[in-house]
């Protein structure tokens, strides 16, 4: 069952999900580093229109202890924020053809980091999907172009 089985937003909806998180970073010249993350979480569909999206980082995305919000509004399904919480901490904003900065603070020092959105295509509610391609620019380091693709099923009937 996708998230589309929800059904309308004309109250809050709360789901337990399946969240399955594929992200690949390219770099000038090399195949993708990749790395894939499926755990549970939860999906709040609120009777305002916001849809919230939270889970748990791991090990295997470098941000073990951070727990991220991904949220958006459904009149305007084409701008998401990622708040990253806890021993990483940070908020993105992600709309295409946009760019955006955000400061990521970490357990060693706080840096600045330019987002320029490429991509954002946002299904969530009718298909269970949500792509954001996007270009990171950190300070002194090389350019890197992202891909986080988020398959959402619910665990609920």
């Amino acid at each position: 069952m996708t998230i589309a089985s929800f059904g309308g937003i004309d109250a809050m909806i709360e789901k337990n999900v399946i969240i399955s998180v594929r992200g690949e970073q390219y770099f000038e010249d090399i195949d993708p580093d990749t790395v894939e993350l499926t755990t549970e979480g939860r999906m709040t569909i609120a009777d305002d229109g916001e849809i919230i999206l939270e889970y748990h980082e791991t090990e295997l995305t470098g941000m073990a202890g951070a727990r991220s919000t991904v949220t958006y509004r459904t009149a305007d399904r084409g701008l998401v924020s990622m708040i990253r919480s806890g021993l990483v901490s940070t908020a993105m904003t992600f709309k295409a053809h946009h760019r955006a900065i955000c400061t990521y603070e970490t357990p060693y020092m706080p840096f600045q980091v330019g987002i320029h959105c490429l991509v954002v295509e946002n299904r969530l509610l009718d298909g269970g999907t949500l792509v954001l391609d996007y270009i990171i620019e950190i300070r002194g380091a090389d350019v890197q172009r992202t891909t986080i693709r988020m398959n959402v099923v619910s665990l609920e009937g």
